[in-house]
């Protein structure tokens, strides 16, 4: 596994991936049964786990924050975690995202 140095920025196109990437969401998974749905859905195939963190203040829902990306690193070491920021001023939260093991982190503009 290789992390991104923090706040290295890559723009890319659908057409610069060779094949279908895999990505189920985290937000998705029963979260009384969290380790043992994600382990399905990675030893079923998945290659990334998608991580949806929204505040409820950028979009209605709250879902989850770095705590739960940290505790899911700790299990899947080698697994793509892709961490959208659906929050409020992401710029202040990239690093605790970065730290708990975000592969991939996106944000939208209009959020900063």
């Amino acid at each position: 596994r290789h992390p991104l140095p923090m706040m290295q920025l890559s723009v890319g196109t659908a057409k610069q991936f060779a094949r279908p990437i895999v990505s189920p969401s985290v937000a998705k998974a029963n979260f009384l049964n969290l380790g043992a749905d994600l382990h399905a859905a990675v030893d079923g195939g998945a290659e990334w786990l998608h991580f949806s963190v929204q505040d409820g203040r950028m979009v209605p829902k709250i879902s989850f924050g770095s705590p739960i990306v940290a505790a899911c690193r700790k299990e899947f070491p080698d697994t793509i975690f892709d961490v959208k920021l659906g929050i409020f001023e992401p710029e202040r939260r990239i690093p605790d995202f970065v730290k708990a093991g975000a592969d991939i982190i996106s944000v939208h503009p209009e959020s900063t």
